[in-house]
């Protein structure tokens, strides 16, 4: 969904913008530092995703009902999130008159995006259900120093600029439903423990020079005697998540490339799952 909010903000300012040729005026979506703002080359409007966070006030928590024939659905409503955006303006060469006359167009385009019909705009299908689904409003700037704690533009290394904080709040489709026959009563059961499903979370490290350093990428799988039930890879810090585990005795089997190989057996899944694990690998001296 994200991607596809970046895809309508930019289509639809490039047409309000009226800027007929591509070449004129780029769009972009990184963090305006210093080191991108002077790598580009043309006029170029930045559309830096800052923040996200759930509306509150417009969660639903009742399960949505419909009926068909004798089956009864129950889907989870949409999540409705805010995502906050800065959008900033860099012309190449600097030129503070254009700089400005564009910032004045996207002001005006922000404000009006609610108001105006959004055929027209070279929208897909897609995009035009994208448009009626969200709404956007310009937020106050304090937002960015009260709620993150921090001055932008001193913890991005760049000389302060105009900016143009902008919110969009979106439906995010959860994509959980529920079906059954139509029943008269009421039915309250539990889960006994022995059949809760766990989740394991941990840590893979390999020893470098007498030090222990996350090793990314790592291999982690879950096995029930030689049976592999699940597999997962270490992200960039050694982190590894591994859900829906049965309570019963598993192994964990981690391998990384240039280290050996390490098992570490899992008798109580309950128990395992209450700490972060730590997984230390040996140099392959091999």
């Amino acid at each position: 969904m994200i991607k596809k909010i970046d895809e309508l903000l930019e289509t639809y300012l490039f047409y309000e913008l009226g800027e007929p040729d591509s070449s004129v005026l780029e769009f972009g979506f990184e963090l305006p530092e210093r080191k991108w703002s002077g790598g580009i080359d043309q006029d170029t409007v930045n559309i830096y995703l800052l923040d996200i966070d759930e509306n509150r006030e417009l969660r639903k928590n009742e399960w949505e009902r419909r009926y068909e024939g004798t089956e009864v659905k129950k889907s989870k409503p949409p999540a409705m999130v805010d995502l906050y955006y800065i959008v900033t303006l860099y012309t190449r060469p600097p030129d503070p008159a254009r700089e400005h006359d564009l910032l004045g167009r996207i002001v005006k385009a922000l404000y009006r995006f609610d108001s105006v019909a959004k055929e027209g705009f070279g929208f897909t299908p897609e995009l035009e259900e994208v448009a009626r689904s969200v709404s956007l409003e310009l937020f106050p700037k304090s937002y960015i120093d009260d709620r993150l704690g921090l001055q932008l533009w001193s913890a991005i290394d760049q000389s302060a600029r105009p900016l143009v904080p902008v919110r969009v709040t979106a439906p995010f489709d959860l994509s959980l439903e529920r079906g059954g026959g139509i029943v008269r009563s009421r039915e309250i059961s539990f889960v006994p423990l022995e059949s809760r499903l766990y989740a394991l979370r941990g840590r893979v490290e390999g020893e470098a020079d007498g030090a222990l350093v996350p090793l990314a990428n790592a291999e982690v799988e879950l096995k029930e005697g030689g049976q592999r039930l699940q597999m997962r890879r270490s992200d960039a810090k050694g982190r590894f998540a591994l859900m829906r585990i049965p309570r019963k005795p598993l192994t964990l089997v981690v391998t990384a490339e240039g280290y050996k190989s390490g098992t570490m057996e899992l008798a109580d899944i309950a128990e395992a799952a209450k700490e972060p694990l730590k997984l230390v690998l040996e140099k392959d001296s091999t």
